[in-house]
């Protein structure tokens, strides 16, 4: 007789990439039967991404600048759709790369590209060009012909902290800004170092945005980073960044990120009778709020606090606070029965 049979494999993500033979056994009544198989290992397609690179980058108006994307990962051949001004309607159909485009005024400019692979799946990639207006050196620039310099970060002269939340994965966004006046070029450095700050600057005034994580992983401190611009003269502004996840609640860098939002907890949540239950609540921002339990526990401190309940049925607590959706919590009464042993004469 004959038949067929389903033999399912699992691969593990530590496997080496290659070939594996394995045997088959089977067995009819007193009768032996066995077949060689083979397995391929290989990775998997690695997914679709693209860069894009403009040349040159920064210049007077008008400038024309030739742009080059490069796809990788998905399936190749790829097409590339260019925007030219990244205003979410793209300048060009699917078209080869490099390619030309022409700014005729001063401004920085945000260039998205959208990558296509023979499987019609996409990916964005973005870059800039800056275009800064003629720079005047000396008296000729009106006043005393000074050199001077101003940096700013999220338009602040610092000191400043900013926060972020763990699920980010950027980390800290920053928006850098510097203008400059009777100076013929600027440079920029951060200790520790930052990616998106460092080296000559394309322009003497203009802006970007450098994104920075907590690499202290104190919950309480962070950690500080020095923004310097030098431009003969100098400036520096100072940033604390932090991650605010558990036990950063009172930063104050960290109620800007926080979510508005209010809870409470009862422990335990199921309890017999006679016996107690605690509810604890609080707000991430609390300032400004009105809070209340029902179940005639009345108003509470939106900061936080306790309360010990013994119900004799389940019963439900909600928490209700001003500009923020209700939250509850449930405490559930267990009725253990008795149980009387009789034992043998």
């Amino acid at each position: 007789t004959s038949g067929n049979s389903t033999l399912t494999l699992s691969v593990n993500a530590s496997a080496a990439v290659e070939r594996y033979t394995f045997a088959v056994v089977g067995t009819s009544g007193s009768i032996s039967h066995s077949a060689d198989a083979d397995l391929n290992v290989t990775n998997p397609l690695a997914a679709l991404s693209c860069s894009v690179t403009p040349n040159p980058q920064s210049g007077t108006a008008p400038l024309t600048t030739s742009v080059s994307a490069s796809g990788s990962g998905g399936t190749s051949p790829y097409q590339y759709q260019y925007d030219w001004t990244s205003d979410g309607s793209y300048d060009t159909d699917y078209v080869s790369s490099p390619q030309n485009h022409t700014y005729g005024s001063d401004g920085t400019y945000k260039i998205t590209v959208r990558v296509k692979d023979a499987d019609n799946t996409t990916a964005l990639c973005d870059t800039s060009v800056n275009l800064p207006p003629d720079v005047c050196v000396g008296e000729s620039c009106g006043g005393d012909g000074s050199p001077s310099v101003d940096l700013k970060i999220n338009g602040s002269d610092g000191p400043l902290s900013v926060g972020y939340l763990p699920e980010s994965f950027w980390g800290a966004s920053l928006n850098i800004s510097w203008t400059a006046e009777n100076v013929s070029s600027c440079s920029a450095s951060a200790d520790p170092s930052v990616t998106y700050w460092n080296g000559t600057l394309p322009a003497i005034s203009s802006n970007t945005t450098a994104y920075i994580l907590d690499s202290n992983f104190d919950p309480q401190t962070g950690i500080t980073y020095n923004f310097s611009i030098s431009c003969n003269p100098t400036d520096e502004v100072e940033v604390s960044v932090i991650e605010c996840g558990p036990g950063t609640e009172g930063n104050p860098a960290c109620q800007e990120v926080f979510p508005d939002e209010c809870w409470v907890n009862a422990s335990p949540s199921t309890v017999i009778p006679g016996q107690s239950s605690t509810l604890s609540w609080g707000c991430t921002k609390a300032g400004g709020k009105t809070c209340s339990i029902d179940q005639d526990i009345g108003e509470v401190d939106p900061n936080g606090g306790s309360y010990d309940v013994e119900p004799d049925k389940e019963t439900t607590y909600t928490l209700s606070c001003t500009d923020v959706p209700n939250t509850s919590a449930t405490v559930r009464v267990s009725f253990l029965k008795k149980i009387r042993e009789i034992l043998p004469w």
